[in-house]
């Protein structure tokens, strides 16, 4: 691995997804206050917009990841990036960002290998349980397949996917996940706060 695991937070992660600028995004900086890193996924805004985002973001938190935009990443001194099976080959993230921690989002155990292949400082694997976001498109994966791919993984691994209780985090982290991701639950102080308690 070219970065060392101790360097990717355990915990709950917030996702701040489709944010439209500024205001939405400090509004969910403050709800996701309590979060362990938060990441920046489809920005509904122009670059420059989502520059000032993900500034007002690394400001709040130490530890920011941006969903394929690894330019933005660095313009903004966000340590990671996170690619998905579509995005570029890892290779080409490895060897022209060499200074971002690169993780991967991955739905099944061929994109799993396929990551560690790319010498993934950290994966994303999901969905756990249904979600919204993936309804119609994708099979909740499940605990046990979870374990698994916590078993045969080099790196950490975040769960992700219709975790919004602490019984479920708890499923999560009881599976070998390194850390929890959250969209929905991000949106809410409250939820956070109980996740939060929950890893402490």
């Amino acid at each position: 691995m070219a970065h060392s695991a101790g360097k990717i937070p355990g915990g709950v992660w917030a996702i701040g997804s489709d944010l439209s600028g500024l205001p939405e995004t400090e509004a969910f900086l403050q709800s996701s206050i309590a979060a362990t890193a938060i990441t920046m996924r489809r920005p509904q805004c122009d670059h420059r917009e989502a520059l000032r985002c993900l500034h007002a973001m690394t400001e709040h938190q130490p530890f920011v990841a941006v969903h394929g935009h690894a330019d933005l990443a660095l313009a903004a001194h966000a340590p990671a990036v996170i690619v998905g099976v579509r995005s570029l080959p890892i290779a080409v993230y490895r060897d022209r960002f060499p200074d971002l921690l690169l993780g991967v989002s991955t739905h099944g155990l061929d994109e799993v290998e396929k990551a560690l292949c790319g010498h993934a400082d950290f994966l994303f694997y999901g969905p756990i349980w249904d979600t919204p976001e993936k309804a119609g498109v994708m099979e909740p994966r499940g605990l046990e397949s979870l374990a698994h791919v916590c078993e045969v993984s080099t790196v950490p691994v975040i769960a992700i996917g219709g975790i919004s209780q602490a019984a479920e985090m708890r499923a999560c982290q009881q599976a070998g996940a390194h850390a929890v991701a959250v969209l929905r639950a991000a949106r809410s102080l409250a939820t956070m706060a109980e996740l939060v308690q929950q890893d402490s």
